[in-house]
């Protein structure tokens, strides 16, 4: 039986000694600086896994601006210390490193934490915390997304593009 996993509140403030957080961080927007700032905002040390080209898939910005966007926003937050892992698979470096305790995601991956969790658990290594972020909406109520701003309906702030 999998175990029940609850989302954090920000009246939660516990911190956590290493955070881990993943993705493919397309069109750097507002809902990655929410994951981030909520990594850093419980994490001593922050782990920041970002997807390689090849993992990726087409239509998506090369790696080392996906990467430099991370670290830009990162170097203007109050980050106490981070550093970047390349993501050849959906895991990294979390599904092995037992200094991490705790996970950052988004609704929309949190069965991939689950995931985690249980192959972490049959390497056995404790378990991750899971901190489940809301999307955060655009101005029309619906989910930021990279390919929504790929597409040209928003922008990386979630404000819709007018067209005509």
């Amino acid at each position: 039986m999998e175990k029940d996993y609850v989302q954090r509140t920000p009246a939660e403030n516990m911190v956590y000694r290493h955070v881990a957080l993943g993705g493919t961080f397309d069109r750097f927007h507002r809902g990655h600086e929410m994951l981030i700032e909520k990594a850093v905002e419980l994490g001593d040390f922050v782990t920041i896994g970002i997807t390689t080209d090849r993992f990726s898939g087409k239509d998506v910005e090369p790696f080392e601006t996906r990467k430099n966007a991370v670290e830009e926003y990162l170097n203007r937050s109050k980050n106490k210390g981070y550093r970047i892992a390349v993501l050849e698979d959906p895991f990294g470096p979390a599904v092995s490193d037992d200094t991490m305790d705790a996970l950052v995601i988004s609704e929309e991956t949190f069965d991939r934490g689950v995931e985690l969790n249980s192959l972490r658990r049959k390497r056995g290594l404790p378990e991750l915390e899971l901190v489940k972020l809301p999307m955060v909406n655009a101005e029309d109520g619906r989910p930021i997304s990279s390919s929504r701003i790929r597409q040209g309906e928003i922008d990386r702030t979630g404000c819709l593009i007018k067209k005509g």
